[in-house]
């Protein structure tokens, strides 16, 4: 008994320090997961999306390789959050970064790097032509129906994107340009949907007054 009791005495303090060890290292690593991912889509945030992309651009300089950036900016979730509720809004956000996830290979990043916007590293591709594909089926992925609780959101996206070096060697002239083709992307989705818009009205006013001369002349005969 009493050497039992010696036995714990000594083993305690050395079980109290394991454990005050565990609890420091589980807390670092709860503070760096916070401060390099999103707490809504548990994707990488922007910080830790420069520091991949700083590293990639320094991989693909010294294997003379390429990659691409795209820019990813959802069009009608503002709607969502408006209509849906800021819950069901981060429901959308959670359910667009996992539908990312599965258009990219593992070696690749998929981040949220701001409210409504993605960004996607597409490390070691072989043409431009890889990137478009991708953007494509991010494209057609993201415009399905996301479907919550009791409720049906609809989003869209525009994208932009850039690849090295065969666009630029340079990470801010890169952004940039992705950025900017986002927003060119954007604008022209607006075009377009103003142009059938118009064209829907002007059909539709079209067959009223079609319909208002045939009763005109059916009354007159």
């Amino acid at each position: 008994m009493i050497w039992s009791l010696h036995l714990v005495i000594s083993i305690l303090p050395i079980w109290g320090l394991t454990y005050l060890i565990m609890m420091y290292y589980n807390r670092h690593l709860e503070l760096t997961h916070r401060a390099h991912y999103d707490k809504v889509t548990d994707l990488p945030n922007r910080d830790l999306f420069l520091e991949t992309l700083t590293s990639t651009r320094t991989k693909a300089h010294q294997t003379q390789s390429r990659f691409a950036i795209l820019y990813i900016d959802l069009d009608g979730f503002k709607p969502v959050n408006d209509q849906l509720g800021h819950s069901c809004g981060d429901d959308v956000l959670a359910l667009v970064g996992k539908r990312l996830l599965k258009c990219v290979r593992q070696s690749d990043m998929v981040a949220r790097i701001g409210g409504d916007e993605f960004a996607v590293i597409l490390s070691r591709i072989g043409q431009t032509e890889d990137a478009q594909r991708v953007a494509e089926k991010i494209r057609q992925l993201i415009k399905t129906p996301y479907m919550l609780a009791d409720k049906v959101a609809h989003v869209s996206c525009s994208i932009g994107c850039a690849v090295y070096p065969d666009q630029s060697d340079n990470l801010d002239e890169l952004i940039d340009l992705a950025d900017q083709r986002m927003y060119d992307d954007k604008r022209a989705h607006k075009s377009l949907k103003l142009t059938h818009d118009t064209d829907a009205r002007s059909e539709s006013g079209n067959q009223n007054t079609a319909k208002d001369t045939a009763s005109h002349s059916s009354t007159s005969a």
